[in-house]
């Protein structure tokens, strides 16, 4: 379940092919948002738990993928192994920090726990800073949903200029032709 199998490439690939990458790049944001929501809301609900693994797995199926995508459709594929490597390290290094956020978010409940007592009974513990974390994952994928929005208004002004350029009366050089088409060539 964790990477929906082999088929789960397949269907985020043939889904970038078909709605394209900013669609999938916001479907992508909007499965962490709905998996931070199902957490904050349902977090003592087995049932909501198990759905929010579900768009967790979700998430984690679009993100290579989209990540993959992005990387090529905003840069090409000139130094794309560097870039690719590039964007690995940089998360390897970003994950040095997840020990000093955990002990920040971590309470102690889970270190007192005993078997006649209910952790969630204990109120001499300190049950953590978990809510906080998940309100500002969501707050911060969140924002980052400006980028499809913005990668698609650009893709339909390129789209415009582009059908502007070919619909114009302009000169338009020939295939073959030795020589650049001038102005005064009409």
């Amino acid at each position: 379940m964790m990477s929906m199998g082999i088929l789960g490439s397949f269907l985020v690939g043939w889904l970038i092919d078909r709605v394209g990458l900013e669609v999938c790049t916001a479907m992508t944001l909007l499965c962490g948002q709905l998996q931070m929501l199902l957490i904050i809301f349902g977090c003592q609900s087995e049932t909501m738990m198990i759905l929010s693994f579900a768009a967790y797995t979700t998430f984690r199926a679009f993100l290579y993928p989209v990540f993959i995508g992005s990387l090529t459709s905003r840069l090409g594929f000139k130094y794309f192994g560097i870039l690719l490597g590039l964007g690995f390290a940089l998360s390897g290094l970003a994950q040095l920090f997840f020990p000093i956020l955990v002990r920040w978010f971590e309470g102690d409940c889970h270190l007192l726990l005993d078997m006649d007592e209910e952790v969630g009974s204990s109120s001499h513990c300190d049950h953590g800073r978990w809510q906080r974390s998940e309100v500002l994952q969501f707050f911060i994928l969140g924002m980052m949903n400006v980028v499809p929005l913005l990668d698609h208004r650009d893709a339909v002004a390129r789209t415009i200029k582009i059908q502007q350029l070919l619909s114009s009366n302009s000169p338009k050089p020939t295939y073959g032709s030795n020589r650049a088409p001038h102005y005064d060539d009409a």
